[in-house]
Parts: structure tokens; C-alpha cells; sequence
């Protein structure tokens, strides 16, 4: 019983790990992350944020950064950016900046002010697909722990004890 414990442990762990470097491997295959902001003119954005699908644009830091459509980006200025920036869907996971959802198409952030050092933006496309190897990785870190319990419970079960052999007499000799 210990044995076939443990084995199941073991391949439970394996399968967690390799669920886990392939959720990490294919995630960042469709995340980009940048800090390259261009100054065109009174404004700072970023590289052209190319999305194909249902998208996330994600910005990390204390700066004050718009959304702006490509195809307005010739017509905003500092007193209407606010026309035509695209709304936040709240703040990033750390409290530190904005996420936005975005269908396909190109997109700007914008700032008029400098970015503070450390101001980083990051987007995916497909964001469906993103968040199912994200539950891929999850999954996988979850497999993880579990079996590293039930190796835990493997090697603490005592093997089974056998039966005490019966005590001969010498006379049945």
C-alpha cells in the first residue's frame, strides 16, 4: 500500500511540474511587456499596441496614462484627451496602475507628463486564451501540492505487518 502511495505521489508531481513549465512557457508566448515610451511632441506614448483579438493592456506604475485608439491618436491633445480615451476596467492586481479590455485593433497610451521610472505596460491578445493556460499553470501548482501531500502520507504509512509466525512445538517435528 506505502509503495503504490508514493508512486501515485511521484506521478502526480511530475504531471504538476511539467503542467506548470508548460503554463509559464505558453503564457509568455503571448504576453509582451515594455517600458519604451516615445515624446511625440507635448505628449509621451508608448509603441503602437497591436491587438487581434479580444485583448488586456495592463500599465504598472504611478503615471498618468490614457488608452487612445490608433486611429485617434492625430486628434487628442491635453484638454481632451478625456474624449477620447477608453475607460479603465479598474486597477491592476497590485493597485499600482490600470487594466484595460480591448477588442481587436491599435492602440496609444498616452501621458503629457514624463513617466516616472519604472512605469511598465504590458498587453495580450487572445486574453481568452491567456487566462486558460493561466488555469493551466494554476492547475499544474495545485497538482503540485496535492501530491506532495499524498507523498507525505506515502512515506508516513507504515508498511503492513505480518502476521507473527506461528510458534512451532517441537513435538510436531
Amino acid at each position: 500500500m506505502r509503495g503504490k502511495v508514493v508512486r501515485i505521489g511521484l506521478v502526480l508531481i511530475v504531471v504538476g511540474i511539467i503542467m506548470v513549465v508548460a503554463g509559464i512557457g505558453l503564457t509568455s508566448d503571448y504576453l509582451t511587456v515594455s517600458h519604451n515610451y516615445v515624446r511625440d511632441g507635448t505628449m509621451y506614448r508608448s509603441q503602437e499596441i497591436n491587438i487581434t483579438s479580444d485583448g488586456l493592456v495592463a500599465l504598472n506604475g504611478n503615471s498618468t496614462f490614457y488608452l487612445i485608439h490608433a486611429n485617434n491618436i492625430s486628434l487628442v491633445n491635453k484638454t481632451n484627451v478625456g474624449n477620447y480615451s477608453i475607460a479603465s476596467t479598474g486597477p491592476t492586481h497590485n493597485g499600482f496602475g490600470n487594466e484595460f479590455l480591448v477588442g481587436a485593433g491599435s492602440y496609444y497610451l498616452v501621458s503629457f507628463l514624463a513617466p516616472s521610472s519604472g512605469v511598465v505596460y504590458s498587453f495580450t491578445s487572445n486574453f481568452s486564451t491567456f487566462t486558460d493556460l493561466g488555469i493551466i499553470l494554476l492547475l499544474g501548482l495545485f497538482l503540485i501540492v496535492i501530491s506532495i501531500i499524498i507523498l507525505i502520507a506515502g512515506f508516513l504509512l507504515k508498511n503492513k505487518s505480518k502476521p507473527p509466525m506461528e510458534s512451532m512445538d517441537l513435538k510436531e517435528l
